[in-house]
């Protein structure tokens, strides 16, 4: 390995959820193993890749009958300047295209892909979601199948990829695309030094965290949680599900429904629908943080439980357990959907029916001994298997393998 490993990751400079996890997090203590990550910053640099094309006419065949005259024509593609003294382009597995000075949108993945190659840069594409496998519920499918061909371009241009679970990889592997290219498992993680004690002795409070993508999974807990208030003094806290209070997602969905399209007024229904399902619950709206924000949150909340209630699909089944080991680190006991991720490695677990969550959940509410004894050990599993310390070998290696420029 050379003195400086220099790897540039094409997200943004302010890290989100995953980009922390997959990108800020690991790098951060790979510095001393001499490695750096680069970001692209906050302006792109593009310059124009000129072409000659033929001037003339089109003939009522289809054919271009030419007048002897030349003109250039390009497209707005990234400075070849931004691989400068890289030494590894590494991709997350969703790059949009951005739109250029004329106003069409900007390739990147040919091109820095196309670039890195001449240059005998390798290329790594970071996977976390087995993303052919999204339901057309999922707020995130439409910019997924827009981005279809920068998906495509990325499992062709890259050398190896980087997965978080065995079952990604296993998916992963029946792209024809990535035939014959290593693929790497190293799992989620958190960085203990992160999080602060929980701040106890603010009541009973039982929670849920996650993006409007878990609608349906959400839906699962919400039965239990109104019945359960009946019975138990207890808080319910939803954080995230939006970035902003949920009276005010109401509003400009009803201002706007007129101009929303088909998959648009999908999602604007089921999320009424899931408020609906909130009345009668005693609960408590916390919208979206910046990631960082969030880690400083959760501990301050003082989640006694916190659930991860999920829908048996082949999309969630490659997913990885990352609430869970973020609920363990702020010292919140989970209790999740008895499926894949969540059934190798989360000790109390519920099958996805109303009884079964409301019994569990019951259970450790009834119980603070059995409720911290099952907390004590999810914690040691988490702090023993699933911090960055313990997964950096994984890295170290995976990042070794390649023939680095």
């Amino acid at each position: 390995m050379r003195d400086e490993t220099k790897v540039l990751g094409l997200v943004d400079d302010t890290p989100t959820g995953v980009s922390y996890v997959r990108f800020f997090q690991p790098f951060r203590h790979l510095r001393d193993l001499g490695y750096s990550l680069r970001t692209p910053g906050k302006r792109l640099t593009l310059t124009r890749a000129q072409t000659n094309a033929p001037d003339g006419t089109l003939r009522t065949d289809g054919t271009l009958r030419t007048t002897g005259t030349r003109r250039t024509t390009g497209s707005w593609q990234p400075d070849p300047a931004l691989l400068d003294d890289v030494s590894l382009l590494m991709f997350p597995q969703l790059v949009a295209a951005p739109t250029g000075p004329d106003g069409n949108p900007v390739e990147l993945v040919q091109p820095l892909c196309a670039q890195a190659r001449r240059r005998g840069i390798p290329v790594v594409y970071s996977v976390d979601d087995w993303i052919d496998g999204i339901d057309a519920a999922n707020p995130a499918h439409e910019t997924i199948r827009q981005a279809e061909h920068n998906i495509k371009a990325l499992l062709e241009g890259c050398d190896a990829a980087i997965v978080t679970t065995d079952r990604l990889k296993q998916a992963l592997a029946t792209r024809p695309e990535m035939s014959g290219k290593p693929v790497h498992v190293i799992p989620n993680t958190i960085d203990p030094g992160d999080w602060a004690p929980r701040a106890t002795g603010q009541g009973l409070r039982v929670g849920w965290a996650g993006s409007s993508s878990h609608l349906e999974d959400l839906r699962l807990v919400l039965p239990s949680i109104r019945s359960l208030q009946a019975k138990h003094d207890f808080e319910f806290v939803l954080m995230g599900l939006i970035d902003m209070p949920i009276v005010e997602q109401i509003r400009r969905i009803r201002s706007g429904a007129a101009s929303f399209g088909p998959a648009q007024r999908r999602r604007a229904a089921a999320f009424i629908e899931l408020v609906r399902e909130l009345e009668g619950i005693r609960f408590r709206h916390i919208p979206f943080m910046p990631a960082l924000d969030f880690v400083r949150e959760l501990p301050r909340v003082d989640l006694a439980i916190g659930l991860c209630p999920l829908q048996d699909t082949a999309f969630n089944r490659c997913k990885s357990a990352l609430k869970f080991y973020e609920y363990a680190a702020s010292g919140t006991l989970t209790i999740a959907s008895d499926v894949e991720p969540y059934r190798s490695e989360v000790s109390v677990r519920a099958s996805n029916n109303e009884q079964a969550w409301t019994e569990t959940l019951d259970l450790h509410l009834s119980d603070p001994a059995a409720r911290e004894a099952a907390l004590n050990e999810q914690r040691a599993y988490v702090m023993g298997e699933r911090t960055i310390e313990v997964v950096l070998p994984l890295w170290r290696e995976a990042l070794a393998s390649y023939s680095l420029a």
